[in-house]
């Protein structure tokens, strides 16, 4: 699944996929153009890359 989107958009994805507290959204910078990936499964969500490049 692709989703392309705002940095606010993917904080709030992040966050909640990650199950952080709502105050940590504002501690993750993203970059314009970044690439992040989450690997989801059974046990939950884990956060494989942020503000990566293509490559």
């Amino acid at each position: 699944l692709l989703v392309v989107a705002h940095a606010g958009v993917i904080r709030a994805m992040i966050t909640y996929a990650v199950a952080a507290p709502a105050d940590c959204m504002y501690r993750l910078t993203i970059t314009n153009g970044g690439i992040s990936r989450l690997r989801l499964a059974k046990q939950g969500a884990l956060l494989e890359k942020l503000n990566g490049i293509a490559g």
